[in-house]
């Protein structure tokens, strides 16, 4: 089995253009890539989880993504990426990420559109499941519905410079500063910008990210269609506001280990809302995996506490089988214990990832996913 590290490294070259790879032609030649994952999930509870998987069952995971990328000029590259998704817009095909990358330098590039969010380890590729091992991200962590951390968005439109530097033989240190805005599950994040600082060698890699925006709670938030809905989103999501359009602040750090078969991911992140310091979130995870031939067992424990005393607790036990560098077949098994908020108003009751009250008890929830990169 190929290492996550290196397989990481080839995708976001591959998906995001951080490194040309192709030659420069008088007439453009236009590169197509893609992926696709077919998905499934159900739970023991009545209760929806994360707004979309109950009892009956969920196939919103289900998702394909088309690339396509060229080369304007030895020092211009364009790339856009179009995705069809159950979770992010319910099916309807948008454009996932579009910009350009010009090299300024050998260490130096600019970038300029709309891209993919680089703070998290997986925030830029997430939806290509073939890059890590789960059958779903951990959701403390990786929830875009307005839940969770609120540590990652889809995708921001602006702009950003990234420094490389090869300070020793496989170790590659990077920089990235960004500007701009972005769409989130709770509302639209203006005037931010962001910093990440990124450690790599060939079988270890290290991330430290800052992120900082105006939050506008239910103004063009992740997922809406109709502004009445996103009005109500933004209400229900912060009934005490009052109208208030805080500084949201996000820190994360990241670290992802392989050596020989041992897989070792973690992650932690730090939301806060200036002025409103019960909804200070805390979130994180760890996941060890082990491979053997084409088999990836895995166990992850995750967590997520905000301050008003909302808590979830989950462990998951997975299962990834490897058919081909290109395609795997995972499945994953969670038992999720939550506690509600104690603190807030009683119209503002959520229970962890639950959107829709309590569960009653412990709830186990169960998802297959077959991933394909082509």
């Amino acid at each position: 089995m190929k290492k996550l590290v290196r397989y990481s490294r080839s995708i976001s070259v591959i998906m995001m253009l951080l490194v040309p790879c192709f030659g420069y032609a008088a007439t453009p030649e236009i590169k197509w890539s893609g992926f696709a994952t077919l998905g499934t999930s159900f739970t023991n509870s009545e209760t929806t989880y994360i707004d979309q998987v109950d009892r009956d069952g969920s196939y919103l995971d289900t998702r394909l993504g088309l690339n396509l990328s060229t080369r304007l000029s030895s020092k211009l590259t364009l790339g856009a990426q179009i995705l069809t998704a159950g979770r992010e817009n319910e099916f309807d095909a948008h454009a996932d990420w579009v910009f350009a990358r010009y090299t300024a330098t050998n260490n130096i590039s600019l970038l300029f559109g709309k891209m993919k969010y680089p703070n998290l380890l997986f925030s830029e590729f997430y939806d290509v499941g073939n890059v890590y091992p789960w059958a779903r991200a951990p959701q403390e962590v990786y929830n875009l519905e307005g839940g969770g951390a609120n540590a990652l968005y889809e995708a921001m439109q602006g702009g950003s410079v990234i420094s490389t530097f090869e300070p020793a033989d496989d170790v590659e240190l990077s920089f990235q500063a960004y500007f701009g805005s972005a769409d989130s599950g709770l509302g639209e994040i203006n005037k931010m910008f962001g910093l990440v600082a990124n450690l790599q060698t060939e079988s270890m890699q290290f991330k430290l990210g800052f992120n900082r925006g105006t939050l506008i709670p239910g103004a063009g938030g992740h997922g809406a269609e109709e502004e009445e809905e996103e009005e109500e989103e933004g209400a229900e999501a912060f009934p005490d506001w009052d109208g208030a359009t805080p500084e949201k602040n996000v820190l994360s750090a990241s670290m992802m280990i392989e050596e020989g078969n041992l897989l070792v991911l973690a992650e932690y992140t730090n939301t806060q809302f200036d002025g409103f310091d019960d909804y200070e979130i805390a979130a994180g995870y760890a996941t060890i995996g082990y491979s053997v031939d084409k088999l990836m067992p895995s166990i992850t424990v995750a967590k997520l506490k905000r301050e008003d005393g909302l808590e979830q607790v989950s462990t998951t036990v997975g299962l990834r089988y490897a058919m081909s560098s290109m395609v795997s077949v995972k499945f994953d098994v969670s038992r999720i214990v939550v506690e509600p908020a104690t603190e807030l108003a009683d119209d503002h009751d959520p229970a962890g990832l639950f959107f829709g009250g309590t569960p009653e008890k412990d709830v186990l929830m169960g998802t297959f996913t077959l991933g394909v990169a082509f």
